[in-house]
């Protein structure tokens, strides 16, 4: 079973605990912070999680200790009860609409309608979840940034890991 994102959150909820806590290795030290890093992905090599609801790209997967986290998603889910309910997790998020139409929904707002270039930053605490509304594909860049959320990147990273050490040969 690969871990995503999404199943890291419900996961953290379930548990009523905090998302760092879970991921946090019992001696593990932040990364250092180096002046002048990067990381480039280049078309097709980003890693991805996929599940009923949407998939899931992460470029620079590379970098260790990032600050914040880019995520492309392919919004799948039609609906919020496909989506299997909204998500909630500790710090801020920034989302842009790549291409097709989809709607934010929260548990404090009305559903908001996004399209091709329409962008938000919220408060990611701040129950939310990603519904498509066109026929066409829904592509979005979201960036997550926040206490712990680089923590959430590595062990993700682990469950890739885990995932293509248990693939079928071929």
């Amino acid at each position: 079973m690969g871990l995503t994102y999404d199943k890291l959150i419900r996961l953290a909820q379930a548990l009523n605990v905090d998302l760092k806590d879970i991921v946090m290795e019992a001696e593990e030290s932040p990364a250092s912070v180096a002046v002048g890093r990067r990381s480039v992905t280049r078309a097709g090599e980003e890693l991805d999680a996929d599940s009923e609801r949407h998939v899931h790209y992460y470029p620079a997967a590379d970098l260790l200790g990032k600050m914040m986290i880019p995520i492309i998603i392919d919004v799948q889910a039609r609906s919020v009860e496909e989506l299997g309910g909204l998500v909630r997790h500790a710090g801020e998020e920034y989302l842009y609409v790549l291409s097709g139409m989809m709607e934010l929904h929260s548990d404090i707002y009305a559903p908001l309608p996004l399209g091709p270039g329409d962008s938000i930053y919220f408060d990611s605490g701040m129950a939310h979840g990603y519904v498509r509304t066109s026929r066409e594909p829904c592509k979005v860049l979201a960036v997550c940034a926040g206490q712990g959320i680089q923590h959430l990147a590595g062990a993700a990273g682990k469950s890739w890991r885990l995932k293509d050490d248990h693939a079928p040969n071929g």
